[in-house]
């Protein structure tokens, strides 16, 4: 069984697509690979980072209306501006249709929270000496329960961080965008639309109603709500907070639990046998739902699946009851076999069951 909870299921969910188009890796040990990487590797480079009120208050100011203009424009649908806005170093004509398909799809997202945006954290990286050097920093104290990791590629040019947060009831979403300078100029690095509270709760209420779970033995559920905490503390691959390392150190230590591998086995349900593939979670508008992989005993026939599904809602219901307490729906995503093959296509199809009984089926 394949467990996978890491930035709330991407790879199916369009809502929360993301570009982060940094010139920049999570591997920097990797070995250079021609005499100039070397080379340019070999300088001593410098990185301070300051944070919020530590920033001078000019350019604070100039990074933060930057920062809102932008947001503005992704808001309002101006699309080409903002690639026209991208860093010499972020910008690669290959992957212009790319970077639009994941604006127009954190555009919809913006869409939720249509008002007035609030500035969450400001984070300015000074980088002296290098070329493209890759620079981590760390931005807050040792002790800061909000310190942040940065990973840039950058050198003699400084980066700012800006998160602004917009809300609308309670749904509320999280802005972050990152700048380089080039001259006197603030240029687009980087753009992420995460939503970063759920129901009206931020990640760290999740982490805590997960760890509840898991000290009464309720693996999966806490699983779960762990992968919420997960999604709400996301803000870019660059940027990693202690909160989201802490919960994904969580995340991974329950994926080798023993009891959460028996969760997420085999179910037998009468004469069917569902072979349980993943549990992720994906976003539909402002609502999140698990969802469950498996391989269908029946195939790939409509009326068949549903029948699956009707079958799997209840199992859920029985198992998991807590789950209607955090979640509307059940998303269960059927394959003829087991896709684990890298790099193949496999057709699957989905069937959307409430949680709560007394709802109309999905």
């Amino acid at each position: 069984m394949r467990a996978s909870i890491a930035r709330l299921g991407s790879s199916t969910s369009s809502v929360l697509l993301s570009v982060l188009l940094l010139a920049c890796s999570a591997e920097p040990d990797t070995a250079p690979t021609t005499k100039t990487d070397a080379a340019e590797r070999s300088q001593t480079i410098s990185v301070e980072c300051k944070s919020d009120d530590a920033v001078d208050a000019t350019v604070r100011e100039e990074v933060e209306t930057r920062a809102r203009a932008l947001l503005q424009d992704l808001r309002e649908g101006r699309l080409d501006p903002l690639w026209e806005e991208l860093h010499p170093q972020a910008r690669n004509e290959g992957q212009r249709e790319a970077f639009m398909e994941a604006l127009r799809a954190m555009q919809q997202r913006s869409a939720m929270t249509p008002g007035e945006s609030v500035v969450d954290r400001v984070h300015l990286v000074s980088i002296e000496g290098g070329s493209n050097d890759l620079a981590k920093a760390q931005c807050g104290a040792p002790d800061d329960p909000d310190r942040f990791t940065l990973l840039v590629n950058a050198g003699d040019e400084d980066v700012a961080v800006v998160i602004l947060l917009s809300a609308r009831g309670t749904v509320e979403t999280a802005t972050t965008i990152q700048l380089r300078k080039r001259g006197d100029r603030w240029r687009l690095l980087g753009i992420q639309v995460n939503p970063s509270r759920y129901r009206g709760k931020g990640a760290a209420a999740y982490e805590i109603a997960a760890d509840v779970y898991m000290r009464e033995r309720k693996v999966l559920v806490g699983y779960l709500l762990l992968g919420l905490a997960q999604t709400l503390s996301d803000r870019g691959a660059a940027v990693e907070s202690a909160l989201h390392d802490r919960i994904e150190e969580k995340i991974g230590a329950i994926q080798r639990d023993k009891l959460f591998e028996r969760e997420t086995g085999t179910w037998t349900l009468g004469d069917a046998r569902f072979q349980i593939e993943d549990v992720s979670l994906v976003a539909t508008g402002a609502e999140i739902s698990p969802v469950i992989k498996y391989v269908s005993p029946q195939g790939l026939v409509k009326d068949l699946l549903d029948q699956d599904a009707d079958a799997l809602v209840e199992e859920v219901r029985r198992r998991f009851p807590e789950l209607a307490k955090h979640f509307d729906a059940v998303v269960f995503e059927a394959y003829a076999e087991s896709p684990k093959e890298p790099g193949r296509s496999y057709q699957a199809y989905r069937v959307v069951r409430y949680l709560d009984p007394t709802q109309r089926r999905g």
